[in-house]
């Protein structure tokens, strides 16, 4: 993989899919003078500047495909990054330096079975991972992922990932809310304790985390407890 270099992009799609997330498509702009199309590791990041004085890390929701990425933003943290995010309009033009980061899927290291858990925007590395796990590598091992969200009204990405289930049988998509409302019928609380509860024995695990620092510490201690080698344990924390 080359080294991040300096580039720039237009906005081709932005979408508001829930609350305070929103999703943004951009397309690598290439000239003459930079003609290598735009390509990365499942997980990494890009360094997005946001305004004059201010570049912000967003990781990469997508896979490499048309010299395109796609990023999943929160806007709810405020300050320069969101009212960048709010503002920015389809065809507008940014500049980023990437790829960017150590956070990436790792074939050989004997796992026999994946957990991928993310918190809010922390989803974005996680379904780069997924995507790459089921449309790339053809990987028939078990699949599990667990999305930790707030409210009702905070909930994305379900009907896509209820759909990649129904093409791929060894993917499992487990939405967990800390403050459901009486509608949601699903799980509740944190994560971490539905990994407790789903597995006694982690040794055959790998587990690739994104998301607060907090569930990410809590997940390390799930996971040395159920047995996980330390050396496959895997995560980006913002």
């Amino acid at each position: 993989m080359a080294a991040p270099q300096k580039r720039t992009a237009h906005l081709i799609e932005k979408t508001n899919p829930s609350t305070t997330f929103y999703h943004l498509k951009f397309e690598v702009d290439v000239d003459m003078d930079e003609p290598e199309i735009f390509m990365f590791e499942p997980g990494q990041f890009v360094a997005l500047r946001v305004d004059e004085h201010k570049v912000n890390d967003y990781s990469i929701a997508s896979l490499p495909y048309e010299n395109k990425f796609e990023l999943i933003i929160d806007i709810k943290p405020g300050h320069e990054g969101s009212y960048f995010v709010k503002e920015i309009q389809e065809g507008d033009k940014v500049e980023f330096i990437g790829p960017v980061g150590s956070f990436k899927y790792h074939p050989d290291d004997g796992a026999e079975e994946i957990v991928l858990l993310a918190t809010g925007s922390g989803i974005a590395p996680i379904k780069s991972i997924t995507e790459h796990l089921l449309w790339r590598a053809h990987d028939t091992r078990p699949i599990h992922v667990y999305f930790g969200l707030r409210t009702c009204s905070d909930i994305f990405l379900h009907d896509y990932f209820q759909e990649e289930m129904s093409k791929y049988p060894n993917l499992s998509f487990t939405p967990c809310l800390s403050r459901p409302d009486n509608t949601w019928g699903g799980d509740c609380g944190h994560i971490t304790d539905l990994l407790a509860k789903h597995y006694q024995d982690g040794s055959k695990l790998a587990a690739y985390m994104c998301g607060n620092k907090l569930m990410i510490e809590q997940t390390k201690e799930v996971l040395v407890k159920i047995g996980t080698p330390a050396n496959r344990i895997y995560h980006e924390a913002f």
